[in-house]
């Protein structure tokens, strides 16, 4: 895969046709009898299917984006203890520490996670637990990642059709 993109540009074939071209002489070059995957995809998929397969994936991202951002958002306004806001799930890319939070950027996009203190169910003294806090704030911390993807729904259809 990686010699098919560095032929693309070498060449400057970005083009459906171009890079098809490039991924049946690798083929050849190596003598394989089937195609890898990732080498499929790009033989018998047209540019309509791949801009569609990635506006799926950026949007499923974007949606896990905001639904992780409620959970925590709502964990900090009840003052429960955030130790990592992490967008994909490990290994890590990226990692920023601010305070006593964690920013992470995870190889694997897809997911997300917020990491609270408490939310294991250890019993502590602690009030920024998420364990401490009363039935109505974890219910609310909880639902709140449900709650943001139903506003993000409703601001886009408003956006559409405004």
């Amino acid at each position: 895969m990686q010699e098919i993109l560095n032929e693309a540009e070498k060449n400057d074939t970005w083009t459906e046709t171009g890079l098809r071209k490039i991924a049946s002489s690798v083929i050849k070059k190596y003598n394989l009898k089937k195609a890898p995957r990732k080498i499929h995809l790009l033989l018998y998929a047209n540019e309509n299917q791949i801009r569609i397969i990635l506006i799926v994936l950026i949007s499923l991202s974007i949606l896990i984006l905001v639904h992780e951002l409620g959970h925590f958002l709502s964990a900090k306004i009840f003052g429960v203890r955030v130790h990592e806001f992490g967008f994909g799930f490990p290994p890590k890319i990226l990692r920023k520490k601010l305070g006593e939070k964690t920013y992470s950027l995870n190889l694997l996009r897809f997911g997300g996670f917020v990491k609270i203190h408490g939310e294991d169910g250890e019993e502590t003294q602690d009030k920024q637990s998420f364990a401490n806090q009363s039935v109505n704030r974890r219910s609310i911390i909880v639902l709140a990642g449900v709650f943001m993807n139903i506003l993000l729904g409703w601001l886009i259809f408003s956006a559409d059709f405004a």
